[in-house]
């Protein structure tokens, strides 16, 4: 099987295997990723040295293959360091004006100020828009805090962030009133809506009787004069005496006056 020839025995036959094979019919397999561990083991690593380093090791037909991929390693047994920050200089890796620093087996981009994400590509909330001067986030009564980014059910990052409550508010924007802060501010309302009362009836008051005083000082600069009942009383008195005795003298001169004789 699998190549092996055939050799023909007094007592039956015998199987000689091609490389890679073993068995009495050379039906088995030989594991080279599993051989070759067996090998370093033997050599004193203790399996703290792998074939294919951080990559993994696949059994092939008489050997192995180093699969490197997402380790950010290349070579034949996934030695060598892939510097991302050079392979990617024409893309940009680090998107908005990031900077590249390559680290062993990957990367990481320093953000500017307002950016967050493996690449920088993703708003901070939490940092004022510079263009519109303005927060992004939607914390209504609070702070944004913690910003950063989560993986979406689709596969697409996010940003996302947390809201730390003024005193008096809860909720995941700092929306909901705490019930006794409520209370509290409804006995305010009555007690100011009560002074606001208070204030308007004192200001009125004040203003009627501004407004009677400056109608009797603009009567009393007019002249107005109106006499009073007594002055008016008097002055028929008066009248009616005059005019009594004005009589009586004429009566008085027609009894003293003598009579002609005819």
């Amino acid at each position: 099987m699998n190549g092996g020839t055939c050799i023909s025995k007094t007592n039956g036959f015998e199987c000689s295997c091609i490389a890679g094979f073993v068995g009495e019919k050379c039906e088995i397999d030989v594991d080279e990723c599993e051989e070759a561990l067996e090998t370093l083991s033997k050599n004193g690593t203790n399996g703290d040295i792998k074939i294919c380093g951080v990559g993994r090791c696949v059994d092939r037909v008489n050997g192995f293959e180093c699969d490197c991929s997402g380790t950010g390693y290349s070579g034949s047994f996934c030695e060598f360091d892939i510097d991302e920050c050079e392979s990617n200089s024409s893309s940009s890796i680090c998107q908005n004006n990031g900077t590249c620093h390559n680290w062993p087996g990957t990367f990481k981009c320093e953000c500017k100020l307002g950016f967050i994400g493996i690449y920088c590509q993703l708003r901070n909330l939490c940092h004022p828009d510079p263009n519109l001067n303005q927060t992004l986030h939607n914390c209504v009564h609070g702070r944004c805090v913690r910003p950063r980014v989560l993986l979406g059910v689709d596969g697409h990052e996010y940003s996302t962030h947390d809201c730390e409550c003024m005193a008096g508010y809860t909720g995941d924007l700092c929306m909901r009133l705490i019930e006794s802060q409520q209370q509290s501010i409804s006995l305010y309302s009555f007690i100011a809506l009560g002074v606001v009362v208070i204030v308007l009836c004192i200001a009125l008051g004040l203003l009627l009787n501004f407004f009677i005083v400056c109608t009797k000082r603009k009567r009393a600069n007019q002249g107005t004069y109106s006499p009073s009942t007594q002055e008016m009383t008097g002055n028929a008195r008066f009248f009616i005496t005059a005019n009594y005795q004005q009589k009586l003298n004429k009566n008085k001169q027609k009894i003293q006056s003598p009579k002609r004789k005819i």
